[in-house]
């Protein structure tokens, strides 16, 4: 199993945790407390971000989390950030702004495909 954090940092950093679970052949999102024998995923959607990200990226994978950025379009002016932050994460890309959804749906087919689940 694997529990997925999804964090927003406009303007609060909201820290939501759901775990994916299969049951009867059917995926189910259940709201999960985070248990030492899950791997834990930050899922982390970022348009303009400054350094906080790279820093926020740092702390999570110290603390053993898989971190996973979606870049949303971003602009030039950020790509300085995004080469700091793959230092730490799984930085992906959208080649022009999709909004947060889309990239939350990116992040989360790229975990579905790249990560176990039981």
């Amino acid at each position: 199993m694997f529990t997925i954090c999804f964090l927003f940092s406009n303007p609060v950093l909201i820290f939501a945790c759901y775990a994916y679970a299969e049951h009867r052949g059917e995926s189910l999102i259940k709201e999960v407390n985070i248990e030492m024998n899950t791997k834990r995923i930050a899922l982390i959607p970022a348009y303009e971000p400054d350094e906080r990200l790279v820093a926020l990226a740092e702390e999570l994978e110290r603390e053993d989390f898989a971190v996973i950025v979606v870049n949303d379009g971003s602009g030039a002016d950020s790509a300085d950030v995004f080469r700091e932050a793959a230092r730490w994460a799984q930085v992906l890309t959208h080649p022009h702004n999709r909004g947060k959804g889309a990239a939350l749906k990116t992040g989360l087919q790229y975990i579905v495909a790249h990560f176990d689940a039981p």
